[in-house]
């Protein structure tokens, strides 16, 4: 359906991370799941790049220890810029960021220590881009995360700039990047989810549930 062309251990990773999200981030329902696959399959070109594209000089220049940009990310040394580059279904990006998702999904550094670790299987890769979309501006007004929160709205303008462009670009004039995608992918995945429901309101149990949307998504070969 999707056209996508996982084998059948990456549909396999890419279900057991959906399963955890469902159940630690509250990406339980259809809205969410569409929205958060629609997004993962932009940002990865379905699937396919789980690292940024760009190599050392372009993520020195971008992110590098010197820029402002890096500064933001917590970068201190040199080479931290390509070290701690994109990296996930939705880039996790720079050494701030990298200690905090490695702190609080395995409870110490090793993301800090290998940077790789996240792109060494799907499962990696999904597992740290849903905890990044639960933990996203976080708080009272965005109890399970600022993406979600659009998502409940299926306002998927919000949606798109919170993950391209930070949270607080939302209010602000800004065109996500590949926007028409954004919206290509997440009304594919709008068909997908249509009829599955939600594991809450269904006798199905939730593992069967995640594993119907990889199954009818096409992702196996």
């Amino acid at each position: 359906m999707l056209g996508l062309r996982l084998n059948q251990q990456q549909a396999a990773e890419l279900s057991a991370a959906l399963k955890v999200a469902a159940e630690k981030y509250a990406i339980n329902t259809p809205l969410r799941v569409k929205h958060f696959l629609g997004q993962c399959l932009e940002e990865t070109g379905g699937l396919v790049a789980l690292s940024e594209l760009g190599g050392y000089t372009y993520c020195e220049n971008k992110y590098g220890y010197l820029t402002n940009t890096g500064k933001n990310l917590g970068n201190t040394l040199p080479d931290e810029g390509y070290k701690f580059r994109g990296r996930g279904l939705i880039q996790l990006t720079g050494k701030s960021n990298y200690s905090i998702a490695s702190k609080s999904l395995y409870g110490d550094n090793r993301l800090l220590e290998t940077p790789d670790l996240i792109i060494t299987s799907l499962y990696n890769a999904t597992l740290v881009s849903a905890w990044w979309w639960y933990n996203c501006n976080k708080g009272k007004k965005y109890p399970d995360g600022q993406p979600n929160f659009f998502a409940d709205a299926d306002d998927i303008v919000s949606v798109s700039k919170t993950v391209n462009g930070g949270p607080g670009s939302v209010n602000k004039k800004y065109t996500p990047y590949n926007m028409s995608k954004r919206i290509e992918w997440t009304n594919k995945m709008a068909t997908v989810v249509k009829s599955l429901g939600t594991a809450a309101s269904t006798n199905m149990p939730r593992s069967s549930w995640i594993f119907g949307i990889v199954a009818v998504s096409g992702f196996f070969f």
